[in-house]
């Protein structure tokens, strides 16, 4: 018996609600939290959505959606057995684990869904959503800057003013650039709105500091280019985004003395390379795991394992706060994933952790070829595959809230066009 409106994609399947709820939820952070001063508990809204996604995948019999997904569902599963059989051998507490699993695996929770719930149509409204939010960014960040004199760290945007908002911001900015940028190499896009959008996401990173955000919109336009055909409109974006590179790199160097140099590559590479971060207490980005192994990690079997998932963890619930971080939390190995990770689960962990965005570049890849998925999403998702290895060892943010936007990214080249329903071909079965 045929359920007439229950559940089309035309009124939004409770599955597509909870993604947009869990994509939408890290762009209004800077509005929850400083403008209605709700309490943070609220970000964990998210989490109940990705735990109701994951109800919706395993009760749902139709595992049809899913063949397309299976190295990846596979990977994932021998990462989660890998960290389980890790939990045994370095028992220290339950929740530990737990809070460690919720850390690192609702991700993938979340890409899978995406995968399997949602469908192209949907993809278009959320990249007009996040257009119309990077407009709304604007006079958002101009009134924090020069109004209320935030800057740096602080400068974040619709993502807020607190310390490190600004992290966010650089998903953010990639994502819309690479779209942005993509279309119109593939004249879907003009070149004034998409200029405007290069000039206005580099001088925002000048403001903000995020000096290596320069060298991501680099890795964007070269990678933008190999995907797509010789025109002179490339050659021209390419040129135009050069000389704004030179003036708005110009402007950081202006506004923070201490950067300047910082664009040689000996300075950015003494840069990656020191040994220590912020004071000479923390580590660096580059250095942190050889850092670590000489100082905590001395056995040759605990760097290939770790300590266990989620027994270096920390939270600002104090059961999850792990002995571990109350020792060495001031060496700041939070701030980057790759060294959390060394130090939970070793290098064969970290290995499964970057396996993912390898497995999924080659993924897109082979289904581009085939003509299986969007080029656009399949192109702009290849961008976030490379640069997603780069944010592993840059900061911290694919742990964070904002790493929900590079999951969802990653699944686009994966979902399918046609409008179904969610239980469709159960109510097929039934017949």
């Amino acid at each position: 018996m045929e359920r007439k409106g229950i559940l089309k994609i035309e009124k939004r399947p409770a599955p597509c609600w909870l993604i947009f709820l869990i994509v939408a939820l890290p762009l209004f952070w800077g509005f929850i939290f400083h403008f209605l001063s709700m309490p943070s508990f609220v970000k964990y809204t998210a989490d109940l959505a990705w735990i109701g996604l994951f109800g919706f995948m395993v009760f749902r019999r139709n595992l049809e959606l899913r063949k397309k997904i299976y190295p990846l569902i596979l990977l994932v599963v021998s990462f989660f057995v890998y960290c389980l059989i890790l939990y045994f051998l370095n028992f220290q507490s339950i929740i530990y684990f737990l809070w460690g699993l919720r850390n690192n695996f609702r991700f993938y929770i979340f890409f899978f869904a995406v995968a399997i719930f949602f469908r192209e149509s949907d993809v278009e409204k959320s990249f007009k959503f996040m257009d119309i939010l990077f407009w709304v960014n604007v006079p958002v960040t101009l009134i924090q800057y020069f109004v209320f004199h935030y800057q740096q760290d602080y400068l974040g945007g619709i993502f807020g003013i607190e310390s490190g908002a600004n992290a966010s911001s650089i998903i953010f900015f990639t994502i819309v650039l690479s779209h942005s940028i993509i279309k119109y190499m593939n004249r879907q896009e003009s070149f004034w709105l998409c200029g405007l959008k290069c000039v206005v996401t580099l001088i925002f990173s000048a403001l903000a500091e995020l000096k290596f955000f320069f060298f991501f919109f680099i890795i964007i336009m070269i990678m933008a280019a190999f995907l797509t055909a010789f025109s002179w409109r490339k050659l021209l974006i390419f040129l135009v985004c050069a000389f704004v590179i030179f003036l708005t790199s110009t402007l950081l160097v202006t506004l923070f003395e201490n950067f300047e140099g910082f664009f040689s590559l000996k300075n950015i590479w003494e840069l990656a390379t020191q040994k220590h971060y912020s004071t000479d207490e923390t580590v660096n980005r580059l250095s942190a795991i050889p850092t670590l192994s000489e100082m905590l990690v001395p056995k040759f079997s605990d760097r290939l394992f770790g300590f266990g998932l989620g027994n270096c963890d920390t939270s600002s619930f104090k059961i999850c706060n792990t002995p571990f971080y109350q020792a060495y939390g001031h060496l700041r190995y939070t701030f980057f994933s790759a060294a959390f990770l060394f130090l939970e689960v070793g290098y064969i962990g970290l290995l499964f952790y970057i396996a993912f965005f390898v497995l999924c570049f080659f993924m897109i890849r082979k289904r581009m070829k085939n003509g299986l998925c969007n080029d656009l999403y399949g192109s702009v998702a290849l961008i976030m595959a490379v640069l997603s290895i780069v944010l592993v060892v840059y900061n911290s943010s694919l742990r964070a809230e904002a790493g929900y936007m590079v999951y969802f990214v990653l699944a686009l080249p994966f979902v399918d066009a046609e409008p179904l329903t969610v239980f469709e071909n159960d109510t097929q079965n039934s017949n």
